[in-house]
């Protein structure tokens, strides 16, 4: 993905001031997926 030209702002939803363990990160990418899961049914 890639920012037109003359656009120098990129706006997050949500941001992390740390990085996650990779027990953290695999446990979260699980949530979403499963939240995504049920909207999508």
């Amino acid at each position: 993905m890639t920012l037109p030209e003359d656009n120098d702002t990129i706006l997050a939803s949500e941001f992390k001031l740390y990085m996650p363990s990779k027990e953290q990160l695999i446990a979260e990418v699980k949530q979403i997926r499963e939240e995504f899961e049920k909207k999508r049914q």
